[in-house]
Order: structure tokens, then sequence, then C-alpha cells
């Protein structure tokens, strides 16, 4: 966001939450099931959804259905429609 405090205190407003630091410059809140990060915007693509994180099971079979769809990506995410999504290996 071009104002991540603004952003995440409207966000969280509407959430009913409040906001923590998350560290590395991210200030956000966490829902039941996930957790919201908000940061400043850079470079060209300005405000708006830049990455989510998603915990798999099995990060292969992930990148390998990327690779099959032709999806630019890389050991740690891959990138659907300009969103990059950050895999996360889900512990045993």
């Amino acid at each position: 966001a071009h104002d991540p405090q603004a952003t995440a205190s409207r966000w969280a407003s509407v959430a009913g939450r409040q906001i923590k630091d998350h560290g590395v410059g991210a200030l956000g809140f966490d829902l039941d099931n996930a957790r919201l990060r908000f940061v400043k915007a850079t470079g060209e693509r300005g405000e708006g959804l830049a990455a989510i994180d998603i915990e798999v099971a099995d990060p292969g079979h992930v990148r390998h259905a990327a690779q099959r769809r032709n999806l630019p990506q890389n050991e740690d995410s891959v990138t659907i429609c300009g969103t990059r999504f950050n895999i996360v290996t889900i512990a045993p």
C-alpha cells in the first residue's frame, strides 16, 4: 500500500481486529485462519495485492503443476496473474 498504516487500520477496523507489528516493515492482523500483512508498495506495480503465502503438503507438486502451465516460478513461489503465491511447506 502507499500508506500501510492507513490501509491496515482501515482493514482491521472492518474485520474488528487490532493491528500488530509483524516485523520487517509489515503491519497487519490475524484472522481465524490467516494473517494479513500490509507493506509499503514498491516498484511500478503500486497498490494492490502482491503476494499470498499458502501452506502446502507437497511443494514439488505445486511447482510441477506451475511448470505444466508455463507459470513464472522459482523454488519458493509461483506467480499467477501478477500475484506471487509463496509456497510454505506444512510441517509433518
